[in-house]
């Protein structure tokens, strides 16, 4: 059976397809919902670029939170996740 022809791969394929619409070289980091759909997403270049520059060069909204959290790519992540749970509540009924 061709790749086009399997109904489990053609579903496969549309929910590659979307993530392959947010997806920039090389990693991107996604949250999604469990139909495809990506709430939320960073480039890992950014997140690295981010992460190592000193809190006070950064936009202050990236670290307010994290004042119990040393590492600026532990807060960034956590700041990451918050912000991808709250778009993810959009889609929730």
């Amino acid at each position: 059976m061709s790749f086009s022809q399997d109904k489990q791969d053609e579903i496969t394929s549309k929910l590659a397809d979307l993530h392959l619409e947010k997806y920039n070289f090389p990693v991107e980091i996604m949250i999604c919902l469990p139909n495809g759909t990506v709430v939320h997403h960073i480039n890992a270049n950014y997140f690295l670029d981010i992460t190592s520059m000193k809190p006070e060069e950064v936009e202050s909204s990236i670290f307010s939170f994290s004042s119990s959290f040393e590492d600026p790519s532990t807060a960034t992540y956590l700041q990451f996740l918050k912000e991808g749970l709250q778009k993810a509540k959009s889609y929730l009924p």
